[in-house]
């Protein structure tokens, strides 16, 4: 008897799954609009040059702060990378109240922006580095002064910059001046 029970139980259990998973799908189907929200240019937030954004997350909130783009005369040797220019991008980071999976403090990486020159193209990092702005880990009520070197191909006044997570989750942008 208690073997029917359970039986029908993971019968009707698994009944009320297919079909409630199926009429959802179907329902955003039929709706013609995506599950997913995308975002568009239009849609991100604009990020402003030497301004703490506040940015939240399932993890807590930030502050990030984009300073400045500027030209460097670092470079780097041993690298096949060709560039006409090589600019720092300079930001901060404040922890608010951030804790990551495993009680990780915030750190934000280089894969956290997408940088374009004027003509759009996506710039690659380069590997050079400012020894006085390191990313490192920012506890709660901690800051830190970061830079990243990007390799511009072709001159460019610009750098386009957005800001997103490591899902691709898009949380600001800006436009910043390269400065000589």
């Amino acid at each position: 008897m208690k073997r029917i029970i359970l039986i029908g139980l993971i019968l009707g259990t698994m009944v009320v799954v297919l079909f409630g998973c199926g009429q959802q799908k179907q329902e955003n189907l039929s709706s013609g609009t995506p599950s997913v929200p995308t975002a568009t240019q239009d849609q991100i937030p604009e990020i402003k040059e030497n301004e703490a954004f506040l940015t939240h997350t399932d993890h807590g909130d930030y502050y990030l702060t984009i300073e400045k783009a500027r030209v460097t005369d670092d470079r780097n040797s041993t690298t096949d990378i060709v560039a006409e220019k090589v600019v720092y991008l300079d930001y901060m980071y404040e922890n608010v109240n951030f804790v990551g999976e495993n009680n990780q403090d915030l750190n934000i990486p280089q894969q956290a922006f997408q940088v374009m020159d004027d003509s759009g193209t996506v710039l690659n990092t380069y590997p050079v580095f400012d020894r006085n702005r390191m990313i490192n880990d920012a506890p709660i009520g901690a800051k830190c002064n970061a830079s990243i070197a990007y390799a511009l191909p072709q001159d460019s006044n610009n750098l386009t910059i957005i800001f997103r997570s490591s899902n691709n989750r898009k949380f600001g942008q800006i436009v910043l001046p390269i400065t000589e």
